[in-house]
């Protein structure tokens, strides 16, 4: 009888207990390992300025780049910096946000003023670590370009036990190059 009484009690502990022990599992499991000016300092150490740019792609310029270069664009919004020194333009870099599994992953990608894929940075990963790309597998994009099959599986390895990561890294980088690109070579956007 003390039992049933405290029963609905133990049941409403127990999912207290079990979301709150989730909710603490997801925080543990959100990481910003680096903050995008940390990013730039150390990408851009000799820069003498870092300009950043809002690109803001209208609808033509959003379904021209999907057409041109077969990606998803997925914000109208795109930060560009230029890093220089003097005048001379040292390099450049696009963050991407996007979702993997069901959280997000926000990436800068950084570019040469040839084009080519310096390097890819992860700036913050929201799903569990044992998913997030090592810093073995990002190098694999350095010296890319738009014109590489940056597809993962193709130019660019599968990870093991990640797919969903690989898949989602590789796109993201596929559309920041390409939105790249697009502005450098292509239509001027704003």
């Amino acid at each position: 009888m003390f039992f049933r009484r405290l029963n609905p009690f133990y049941n409403t502990a127990t999912v207290c207990l079990f979301i709150l022990l989730f909710i603490s599992n997801s925080i543990l499991n959100a990481e910003v390992l680096i903050t995008m000016d940390k990013a730039l300092e150390v990408a851009f150490p000799s820069a003498d300025s870092i300009e950043k740019k809002a690109l803001i792609l209208t609808d033509k310029n959003a379904r021209s780049i999907e057409k041109k270069y077969k990606v998803n664009i997925h914000s109208g919004i795109i930060i560009l910096n230029i890093a220089r020194i003097e005048a001379n333009i040292i390099g450049y870099s696009i963050i991407d946000t996007h979702t993997l599994r069901t959280k997000s992953q926000t990436i800068m990608v950084f570019i040469k003023p040839d084009g080519q894929l310096n390097y890819v940075e992860i700036l913050a990963f929201y799903e569990p670590p044992e998913y997030k790309a090592s810093g073995m597998w990002l190098d694999l994009f350095s010296n890319k370009t738009i014109n590489d099959d940056l597809r993962s599986g193709h130019d660019i390895p599968n990870m093991s036990g990640a797919t969903i990561s690989s898949n989602g890294t590789a796109e993201a980088v596929r559309r920041v190059l390409a939105v790249f690109d697009y502005y450098i070579h292509g239509e001027k956007i704003n």
